[in-house]
């Protein structure tokens, strides 16, 4: 499995907090992670809304979502009376 995944991105963010807090880097360095990595989750939001509005599957192993397909509308009824 990648390493490119919601809890590698989650490992990754936290780990920068505490990078800065400890002084090992800079706020310029980490606005720039954060940059990415909120460049990473609109995309996978974007994704999942294609997905849910279009139903089927995510390419991407970021966040695994199946949808099954929009099940197909009822047929409305014929207009016009019928004799009985």
């Amino acid at each position: 499995m990648s390493e490119n995944n919601a809890a590698a991105l989650r490992a990754h963010l936290f780990d920068t907090i505490r990078a800065v807090k400890d002084g090992r880097m800079d706020a310029d360095k980490a606005n720039a992670i954060s940059n990415a990595a909120k460049q990473i989750v609109n995309i996978e939001l974007c994704a999942i809304k294609h997905a849910d509005t279009f139903g089927g599957k995510m390419d991407g192993e970021f966040l695994a979502s199946e949808k099954p397909a929009m099940p197909k509308p009822a047929p409305k009824p014929a207009l016009g009376f019928s004799r009985g």
